[in-house]
């Protein structure tokens, strides 16, 4: 049985301590301070006193402020109190020869390891990056500097030598989940019960989808023993394990309760049938899902899954290493795919480690070369929402407005925008923008129209409210809201333009469509009287002593038209 709460107890701290080491390169050595004054706020989020988080903190306000001293020295939180020390970028700045970085390293358990400083060429690596050395840095963010590149064992020299991607002995290929289109109908609208009816009814793959739409009916987080079972019934339905582990990988991403019912069943699948398929896809969930490695490759057992140097590499942070690796055990399918394939084993290894900003950085890189497969995609969509990382968001819905293949597809995704606009980047502006986008697509959609009135209303943008609020009473389903619109429009040319010419307009254009509109008889007979408009206010007072009862006030009224009829 998968030990889900010893792995999930443990996890939190130590992903609280990896953000705020990285926070320290980010901030002192990359000079990225807005990114790494968020994550140490992300770490604070597991451990509100994380040790050495204030600091870093107030050394990042410092930073901003340009009073920086010229290190900065934390203590982590560990029973031997490691120290680590980071220079700044002023050091790097006094050799123009080379560059001495102290690394931070990171050990099997995420503890934070000393290094001693090295020196280094700027162009040390060139047989690997294509880029100068200042980009090649900006694009591997993950370590301070190429020339900070050490694992725990041996020199520097050792190092490069091992790693050199014209070694004889190329290290086996990292096995990857197949990037292939699933389609399979949504599991909105029906329950678990109704999916396991559907898939008791079905055969094969047909079967083995339905079962896992199940899953995905379940509210997160899932019962282990209801996606254990349904897991089950795919398998038998249809054994091809990847699959079905692709088609859930997104919905069951912050569900490790679902992942370990996943495992369980692969594990209880594994021993009747340890085919090649069920040992990696027990791999792929063991370890990149749950976060396992040690439990994932005693189930998947020999062969199967990462080279165990990839990941040693990998938990010490040498991701440029970790890259160099991949690349050189994909090389014979071509350099752009073998950089395709490495991208997103490299993201896969993260999330299994619980570096979520590599992961991230991993997969944004690779949609910049690549066009990502659907799970991959929806994957990179889910971290950034977790993450908070609503700009990059944004900037992956775009590119999804411009591929959609329908209009209801492309509504859906500016909908998701506006939301991020809205509730998350506070951009009023793109709010408006993206509303009269949905718009020009369904000109009658309600919803949008609403939310734009208010927030025009918000941003006192009155010129287009009164559009709006024109084109809702076009679009109205009764006769009251249509009339109430047309009020709304009359009362803003009274009210916010003080424009009496547009607001007798607006008013007759009420009268038009309800005759006996009080507010808007009452209003036309006062305008009129003012402007000794003698034959209109006759009129309008005529309709509105027929709508009266009084008596006396239709006396007095038919008095005074007898006065406006001698004005006349």
């Amino acid at each position: 049985m998968y030990d889900l709460e010893a792995r999930v107890e443990r996890d939190p701290a130590r992903l609280a301590e990896l953000r705020l080491s990285w926070a320290e390169i980010l901030a002192v050595k990359l000079g990225k301070l807005e990114e790494a004054e968020a994550l140490v706020w992300k770490a604070l989020e597991f451990d509100d006193e994380l040790a050495g988080a204030e600091e870093l903190l107030s050394h990042i306000e410092e930073l901003k402020s340009g009073h920086s001293e010229d290190s900065i020295e934390l203590t982590a939180d560990h029973e031997d109190h490691e120290t680590i020390e980071l220079s700044s970028d002023d050091e790097d700045e006094d050799d123009a020869s080379g560059e001495v970085t102290a690394v931070a390293q990171l050990s099997e358990d995420g503890e934070l390891l000393e290094a001693e400083p090295e020196t280094s060429a700027p162009d040390s690596d060139a047989d690997y990056d294509e880029e100068p050395a200042a980009e090649a840095g900006a694009e591997y963010e993950d370590e301070p500097s190429e020339a900070g590149d050490s694992s725990d064992e041996g020199s520097e020299t050792e190092d490069e030598e091992s790693y050199d991607a014209s070694a004889d002995e190329a290290p086996r290929p990292a096995r990857v989940i197949p990037a292939e289109p699933i389609q399979w109908e949504a599991a909105a609208g029906k329950s678990f019960d109704d999916w396991v009816e559907i898939a008791e009814q079905s055969e094969g793959a047909t079967r083995a989808d339905a079962y896992l739409n199940a899953t995905l009916a379940l509210e997160a987080p899932r019962d282990p023993a209801l996606v254990r079972d349904a897991f089950a019934a795919a398998l038998a339905a249809d054994s091809d394990a990847l699959r079905w582990v692709n088609k859930v990988r997104t919905p069951f991403l912050y569900d490790p309760e679902a992942w370990a019912g996943v495992f369980e069943s692969l594990e209880d699948h594994a021993a009747d049938d340890p085919s090649p398929a069920i040992r990696e896809a027990a791999y792929f969930v063991g370890f990149y899902c749950l976060g396992d490695y040690e439990r994932a490759v005693e189930l998947a057992g020999a062969g199967v899954g990462d080279d165990p140097e990839v990941i040693e590499l990998a938990k010490a942070g040498n991701w440029r290493k970790v890259h160099q690796l991949l690349v050189q055990a994909h090389a014979s399918k071509g350099r752009q795919e073998a950089e395709a394939i490495a991208g997103l084993v490299e993201a896969n290894i993260a999330l299994g480690l619980g570096k979520t900003e590599k992961a991230l950085d991993s997969l944004r890189k690779l949609s910049r070369t690549v066009d990502l497969d659907p799970t991959t995609h929806e994957l990179l969509k889910t971290l950034y929402r977790r993450e908070e990382k609503w700009s990059p968001l944004i900037d992956l819905l775009k590119k999804e407005v411009d591929s959609a293949k329908s209009d209801e597809e492309e509504v859906s995704i500016l909908r998701e925008m506006v939301r991020i606009y809205r509730d998350h980047l506070d951009l009023a502006v793109m709010v408006v923008q993206t509303y009269n986008a949905i718009l020009k697509l369904i000109p009658d959609d309600e919803e949008s129209l609403v939310e734009l009135t208010a927030k025009l209303e918000e941003m006192r943008r009155f010129p287009d409210l009164v559009e709006v609020l024109r084109k809702r009473a076009e679009l109205a389903p009764s006769h009251e809201q249509r009339v109430g619109l047309l009020l709304e429009v009359a009362n803003l040319y009274v009210d916010k333009f003080s424009n009496q010419a547009e607001a007798v307009r607006a008013y007759e254009a009420v009268l038009e469509v309800e005759p006996n509109s009080r507010e808007a008889i009452s209003f036309l007979a006062k305008t009129y009287k003012q402007r000794s408009d003698w034959k209109n206010f006759v009129a309008i007072r005529q309709r509105e002593l027929a709508m009266e009862e009084d008596q006396q006030e239709l006396v007095d009224g038919l008095a005074e038209i007898a006065t406006a009829a001698l004005e006349r």
